[in-house]
């Protein structure tokens, strides 16, 4: 049971195992370095144009938006 919800087994031995494979692929992979140029759209300061620097092979061009993120994955109305 979680919370009020109640779910099969199945459905839960399911859920944990691709949870599970899901970590065991995250655990094995290492990024590579992309050699292009990065176009960034960050919804607040461009801090995170310095966490991408080290990945990118190119220019690290960033575009603040003013708004939050969750508003940036809405679609327009």
């Amino acid at each position: 049971m979680i919370g009020d919800v109640s779910l099969p087994e199945e459905t839960i031995a399911r859920m944990t195992a691709a949870v599970r494979h899901g970590s065991r692929l995250r655990d094995r992979f290492t990024p590579g370095r992309f050699g292009g140029d990065l176009l960034l759209y960050t919804a607040g300061p461009d801090a995170l144009a310095d966490e991408w620097r080290p990945h990118i092979g190119g220019r690290v061009t960033t575009h603040e938006i003013t708004t939050t993120q969750l508003r940036m994955m809405r679609p327009r109305h």
